[in-house]
């Protein structure tokens, strides 16, 4: 990470989308989420579901090893928000998209043949919260087997 908050993105934390992973300091700061390309990049959503205890998702602990910048290996365990196979639901991104595109603060630009999206972090999650509490299945599609 580079910039004037850098450093507080730096910190620890036991879940990918949970209390102070990147995206809920992205939202907590008023940071702005952009997409460039194929539309398949929407990880916000993910802290979105964590946030709202989706009923298709579980924690599940994954753990490994980590090199610093200092050649310093250690173990290190984090908490994924993993998709429950059995209940057999996936994130659907035209229900996503249709749900945050319609946010305050969305933009779309063409950019080098392709576009370019601009969606701020604390309406977009926002957004998709308000329609998972309407709606248990508003950003997700059954898959068909």
């Amino acid at each position: 990470m580079k910039g004037a908050k850098a450093d507080i993105f730096l910190k620890e934390n036991s879940s990918c989308f949970g209390k102070d992973s990147v995206y809920e300091i992205l939202t907590r700061e008023g940071g702005k989420f952009m997409l460039l390309g194929l539309n398949y990049g929407h990880a916000l959503t993910h802290y979105a579901e964590e946030r709202n205890t989706s009923f298709c998702r579980y924690f599940k602990e994954f753990k490994g090893f980590v090199i610093d910048e200092l050649g310093q290996k250690r173990e290190k365990r984090i908490n994924y928000y993993v998709r429950d196979l059995e209940k057999a639901y996936v994130c659907s991104l035209d229900k996503i998209n249709e749900i945050v595109r319609q946010t305050r603060y969305y933009k779309s630009i063409k950019f080098a043949g392709d576009f370019l999206e601009s969606y701020d972090a604390k309406e977009y999650v926002k957004a998709i919260g308000n329609a998972l509490k309407q709606d248990k299945f508003a950003i997700y599609e059954k898959l068909l087997l």
